[in-house]
């Protein structure tokens, strides 16, 4: 199945518009390929840890919310043990769907940081997955809860204690993080302290999901004060550091999937070159 754009380009777009479109296409229909065979690649590649990706946790009932992922195994800090699934690829005037998704809802619309290969040409896509969709071993991120699950209410406090407290409270509990899997248009969940078998994975939304989205408070106009700022600042830094330590630990199965990736890139960019 191709995926299947949702927004058209307009009649005839700049070359450089239209060799977006066609990468983003393209990064969408791999993606649903190592959806379908990630086994596959494992087998093919028994030196890697794509197996060990697929098989280090599981989905079940969670008592945070709804459904969840817990460990299938003692994790070590610094374990990739999920990938996030692209359903759907878009930014700010174009998206791309593979299969059914409600495009309406953003719920599990998650920001793609631009990595190496993507910052010379997209610096603003997003990746979104569909609950509904049947699991795939290795792509469970969309199922991982925020370990700080309850939105703050403005009878409560204001917005910055709430920014700050997300954050504290937030970094005390989660036991992995949602980072780019290097140099690749893909995301992955990364252990940053060591869980034990069958505990559940909690991660980190960003205060904008659940004090922005989820709750009656409304965000003051004008920059943010020194203590949000401070606070998600440090988050960020973190976000860094795992991000770097995933790079280095995993840099064999980052670049078996980079080559992937900019090989579809090559094959595009010629197409769009001959047609121009």
């Amino acid at each position: 199945m191709k995926a299947q754009h949702t927004a058209a380009l307009c009649s005839t777009p700049p070359p450089s518009a239209l060799r977006k479109a066609k990468r983003m296409e393209g990064i969408l229909d791999v993606c649903a390929t190592l959806q379908e065979e990630w086994g596959s690649l494992a087998l093919d590649c028994p030196d890697l840890r794509f197996g060990a990706i697929s098989t280090a946790c599981v989905s079940g009932a969670s008592n945070v919310h709804g459904r969840g992922v817990f460990a299938a195994r003692k994790l070590h800090a610094g374990t990739v043990v999920t990938l996030y699934p692209a359903h759907a690829l878009g930014d700010s005037s174009s998206s791309f769907a593979y299969g059914e998704i409600d495009l309406a809802s953003t719920d599990y619309r998650v920001a793609l940081p631009p990595s190496p290969g993507l910052r010379d040409w997209a610096t603003d896509l997003w990746v979104d997955a569909a609950p509904s969709r049947a699991l795939a071993p290795g792509f469970l991120g969309h199922l991982v809860n925020d370990a700080f699950p309850r939105a703050c209410s403005s009878a409560e406090e204001d917005y910055t204690d709430a920014v700050v407290r997300y954050y504290t409270d937030a970094r005390e509990r989660a036991s992995c993080l949602l980072l780019p899997f290097g140099d690749t248009p893909l995301l992955c969940l990364t252990t940053v302290r060591d869980v034990e078998q069958g505990t559940e994975l909690l991660s980190m939304y960003g205060h904008e999901y659940w004090v922005d989205q989820r709750s009656t408070m409304r965000r003051p106009e004008g920059p943010s004060s020194p203590a949000a700022r401070e606070a998600e600042a440090a988050w960020e830094t973190e976000l860094r550091l795992w991000r770097r330590r995933v790079q280095e630990s995993y840099a064999a199965e980052i670049d078996e999937l980079r080559d992937v990736f900019s090989s579809m890139y090559r094959m595009v960019d010629t197409v769009v070159d001959a047609e121009a």
